[in-house]
């Protein structure tokens, strides 16, 4: 991630095992320079939002999450084209 102030496009995607409200004490440099897709339903079944997409130099065009599959942590789905 130290690479991370020096790149133009970035995308930082996963379970990351916390909230939103909690990403910002663990990790401020990092989200002072990144977006947050801002997730509208639980990622998973207990309903629960660990699962976080964070990018810069893209421009998000559709998200959704996946709550028909079977699993611990759905599927969350995002469309990025590249900013100009």
């Amino acid at each position: 991630l130290h690479i991370l102030p020096e790149a133009p496009v970035a995308l930082i995607q996963g379970d990351f095992n916390i909230d939103s409200s909690q990403l910002a004490p663990i990790f401020p440099d990092l989200l002072a320079n990144m977006e947050e897709v801002r997730l509208n339903e639980p990622t998973t079944p207990s309903g629960s939002r660990y699962d976080h997409v964070l990018y810069r130099g893209l421009v998000l065009e559709s998200m959704k999450i996946d709550s028909t599959v079977k699993t611990d942590h759905y599927p969350v789905i995002c469309e990025f084209s590249i900013a100009t």
